[in-house]
């Protein structure tokens, strides 16, 4: 998945893995469907810090029309005028 989704060209990828691996205590290549859900919690956290998540808010003038969930869990939001928003971004 770090691979994939923080790759090289764009990320420091190793860094981000051995982070990944640290904060989560998953030592192995098992893919993320076969995490259990303490392994799942700990990676979705690490993945938030390390992309520097944080609470934010949207203004009167934005609406949101869609979401995106995965096991579900809201993921992202699709807001007018801006497109779709990550809880990463």
């Amino acid at each position: 998945m770090i691979g994939k989704y923080a790759p090289p060209g764009e990320n420091n990828t190793e860094k981000y893995y051995k982070f990944i691996k640290k904060n989560t205590g998953v030592q192995d290549n098992r893919k993320i469907k076969e995490f259990n859900s303490i392994e799942f919690k700990k990676l979705w956290g690490t993945i938030e810090k390390t992309e520097g998540w944080k609470t934010g808010s949207i203004t009167e003038e934005k609406q949101i029309t869609a979401i995106k969930k995965i096991k579900g869990t809201i993921v992202a939001y699709h807001v007018t005028g801006l497109g779709w928003i990550t809880k990463g971004n």
